[in-house]
């Protein structure tokens, strides 16, 4: 047996743009609609950003200004984020960091060298801010979900589930969450299945 641990000390957002570079592809449905061309947002994030404002979720392919949503209305072959700015501008113009989303974070992925079994502890604490929703999600190797479970974090309290949670060799464990200052741990005890 070994035992490893992993850590995130918070759920910081992801940031969308830099400034400079082509991250946001104009789509060809909806009016003034931008896709992120980004493969590093694999899963559908809770929260989208423009600056300070949340934008709301819409329909895509009808998104009014200040909306968001996820599909792909481009047959680009898989889901991505879309959004319409407030502005109706191209997101790639914006100043570095202004777009930005609550996205799932990878905490563990199952090396497929290791065993066919690796058992992960989760502990979930959040230090500041009560009652705040924290989301597992369980992929296999090409991101395609198989689970994803919400965990109620106690005020100033270890949510601490401590239940153990099963992978198989390139499976992944996303945890995700509109609260940037949750902390989250994991240990890994990498078994035998037999």
């Amino acid at each position: 047996m070994a035992y490893k641990n992993y850590r995130l000390a918070n759920l910081n957002r992801k940031s969308l743009n830099d400034g400079s570079s082509d991250w946001w592809t104009v789509s060809g449905g909806g009016t003034s609609e931008y896709y992120y061309n980004q493969a590093d947002l694999p899963l559908k994030p809770l929260e989208v950003y423009e600056g300070a404002t949340k934008l709301t979720e819409g329909t895509l392919g009808s998104l009014a200004s200040g909306e968001w949503a996820w599909g792909d209305n481009d047959g680009i072959g898989h889901d991505c984020l879309y959004v319409r700015t407030t502005d109706d501008a191209d997101p790639d113009s914006k100043a570095a960091g202004t777009m930005t989303a609550s996205a799932p974070i990878l905490l563990y992925q199952h090396n497929p060298t290791l065993p066919a079994c690796v058992r992960v502890v989760l502990e979930v604490n959040n230090p500041t801010t009560p009652q705040k929703d924290v989301y597992e999600i369980r992929t296999d190797s090409s991101d395609n979900v198989y689970l994803k479970a919400k965990i109620q974090v106690p005020e100033y309290d270890l949510a601490a589930p401590k239940y153990p949670v099963a992978t198989q060799p390139g499976d992944k464990i996303y945890i995700q969450s509109a609260e940037q200052q949750i902390q989250v741990s994991a240990t890994v005890n990498e078994i035998s299945s037999s």
